[in-house]
């Protein structure tokens, strides 16, 4: 769940097998809401499958601090998708497709070990889209992500930074219109001594 504005949240997953198994997004309150129910992929397909199992086993959504724009990323290949939340529903603005999802259909939820690994984590300011992005196959990845990735809200790569530490949770500062970068603040590993800290990287504009 996240908050939106005042009375109005995004909520994510399905309500209930029996009443509509691939629920997607919910926009307003518990009681009160409208719905978004559709994927890229057409469900007929068998790309459908493995994007569909990717984006419910471990969503990675961030919303714009004016509540007008949302952004969906994908762990399991690397799909961003971006949102407008501005009216009494929620449209699509564009998807970008990096790599494609590989999934395992069985039981469980994973990938294969050629899946490509996209984002572990997502913030975002009213401009600009961040990411921790891992960027490895599944049977190589050392679960050591340390690139922070930008983007616009069309989808559009803008930067990729990489740093020493293991990257697990950032969030973006409020925008500022007398500076020309983004403090973006994260928890991460340090490579000296292994200790989790608070670190801050400041994000040209």
């Amino acid at each position: 769940m996240n908050y939106v504005a005042p009375g109005k949240w995004l909520f994510t997953g399905s309500t209930g097998w029996e009443r509509h198994p691939i629920r997607r997004f919910r926009l307003g309150t518990p009681e009160d809401y409208v719905s978004y129910d559709l994927y890229p992929e057409d469900s007929t397909s068998e790309d459908f499958w493995g994007f569909w199992r990717s984006a419910t086993s471990d969503p990675k959504i961030a919303v714009s601090p004016d509540g007008t724009k949302m952004a969906h990323g994908l762990l399991f290949g690397c799909v961003l998708e971006t949102f407008d939340l501005s009216g009494d529903a929620i449209r699509p603005i564009a998807i970008r497709r990096f790599y494609k999802p590989d999934m395992i259909r069985d039981l469980g939820v994973r990938g294969t070990d050629d899946t490509h690994l996209g984002f572990t984590h997502l913030t975002a300011t009213d401009r600009r889209i961040f990411g921790i992005y891992v960027d490895q196959v599944s049977s190589e990845a050392d679960n050591s992500p340390n690139s922070i990735v930008v983007f616009d809200w069309e989808g559009n790569p803008l930067a990729r930074y990489r740093t020493d530490y293991c990257l697990v949770a950032l969030v973006a500062a409020p925008e500022k219109p007398d500076t020309d970068e983004t403090e973006i603040f994260a928890v991460g590993v340090s490579p000296d001594d292994g200790e989790w800290k608070l670190v801050r990287f400041p994000i040209p504009d």
